[in-house]
């Protein structure tokens, strides 16, 4: 009898050690699949919970511009723009905010990776306004954002005060690549010339 014993032992060993790695394999899943941030799924997942009204889907307006702008280029490095507070009402809705906002590459500043909670409390948080809330965005050179730990705590940041913290993720705009790209190559920005070769290109 014991052999047999023994051998329902082991078995249930082997069968409860097979479901472990299941479990495991099925929480690492789950892990990888909240570690990046997909902007086209949130989108879209956002614009699926809005209810239409009358048949038609009316979503509330969507500013571009925030006063903090923390843009996270392909390699996954941290920058950091703000405009000064007059300018933090200045748009209502996509199709009214303007294409550029004569941003140019002294007006970003790349943030230490590993100090970028640290930058945003001194700089975003601890700062005075007359505005009873902080208007955030992060802008995203790629359309899935790897939740790093400053993701992260924005985003807890934001649900545990939705009062005092505005956060948008969306995708960086195309006057935050040219002007982040001339900063990184060292290249003078000009706009106008820009503009001019893209309508060239066009």
């Amino acid at each position: 009898m014991f052999p047999i014993i023994n051998n329902m032992k082991f078995q249930n060993k082997y069968l409860l050690y097979k479901l472990l790695l299941v479990v495991v394999f099925a929480e690492l899943g789950c892990i990888n699949r909240n570690d990046v941030y997909i902007i086209s799924k949130e989108d879209s997942l956002y614009k699926a919970s809005l209810k239409p009204k009358n048949g038609i889907l009316v979503a509330p307006p969507i500013s571009k511009y925030g006063r903090h702008t923390f843009l996270i280029d392909s390699g996954q490095s941290v920058y950091f723009y703000s405009f000064q507070e007059p300018l933090l009402g200045k748009g209502v809705s996509d199709d009214k905010e303007p294409d550029t906002i004569g941003l140019m590459p002294n007006h970003i500043f790349k943030i230490p990776a590993g100090t970028e909670r640290k930058f945003f409390k001194e700089n975003v948080l601890e700062q005075k306004s007359q505005f009873p809330w902080k208007s955030i965005v992060i802008a995203s050179f790629k359309d899935s954002v790897k939740k790093s730990d400053f993701i992260q705590y924005l985003i807890r940041l934001r649900k545990v005060e939705p009062n005092k913290i505005s956060l948008q993720i969306r995708l960086a705009l195309r006057e935050e690549r040219e002007v982040l790209d001339h900063k990184r190559k060292g290249i003078h920005y000009d706009p106008e010339k820009v503009r001019n070769n893209e309508d060239e290109n066009e």
